[in-house]
């Protein structure tokens, strides 16, 4: 069973250190509540991520519906497309970080 809060933490940490790698973490302001987060750039651009039962939906600016990822790798890659579309796409290796389990 999952502890409280520790959705919002793992949450936070991917995308947190997402942005970083990314070259986004000062452009992008990070906000986690629960399975739900948003994620606003410097241009006023909204995206939000969504956590659910069939898997992650990011919406972007004011989509309605947004796109359905089953993963986390295609949920980053979704995000990475919409905050930074000039970014060439590359691999990519989810992991936790060392000492973090």
């Amino acid at each position: 069973m999952a502890k409280p809060g520790q959705s919002t933490e793992r949450l936070t940490a991917l995308l947190a250190g997402s942005l970083e790698v990314w070259g986004l973490a000062d452009k992008v302001a990070l906000i986690v509540e629960g399975g739900t987060a948003l994620l606003s750039a410097t241009d006023s651009l909204k995206v939000r991520v969504e956590s659910s039962a069939a898997g992650w939906r990011v919406r972007v600016g004011e989509e309605p519906r947004g796109s359905l990822h089953a993963g986390v790798p295609g949920m980053l890659r979704a995000v990475r497309r919409a905050l930074a579309p000039e970014q060439r796409p590359g691999r990519m290796i989810v992991a936790p970080a060392p000492g973090a389990e």
